[in-house]
């Protein structure tokens, strides 16, 4: 009965733990990026030589394992697929000043 207790988040925001080796936490979100890494490399098996199948599903593991870790201590919290999240789908637009002050005293 304490266990289902663990399992029950202690705030609204909190994200879903499916499961804990020591230290290694795996989220529900994780399990998605897992499911999209996994059926990218699946799309992509067919132009892979017989040959070659094993080194690729290395790779689609080591790939895996690489996105689902933390990025560093600079951005605690975040795995390496946000990172690449949040780079691939940024906002690439000039933002301007509202007051038409720039900072770097072009706009005086």
């Amino acid at each position: 009965m304490d266990d289902l207790y663990q399992t029950i988040p202690k705030s609204l925001y909190e994200e879903i733990k499916l499961f804990q080796f020591g230290d290694f936490v795996f989220y529900l979100k994780d399990l998605a990026a897992a499911a999209v890494v996994t059926g990218l490399f699946i799309c992509f098996s067919a132009a892979v030589n017989g040959w070659l199948l094993i080194p690729y599903i290395l790779f689609g593991v080591l790939t895996f394992l690489y996105l689902i870790g933390n990025i560093d201590a600079s951005n605690p919290g975040r795995r390496n697929w946000q990172g690449l999240q949040y780079y691939l789908f940024r906002n690439r637009e000039t933002v301007y000043s509202l007051n038409g002050k720039q900072e770097d005293g072009y706009n005086e």
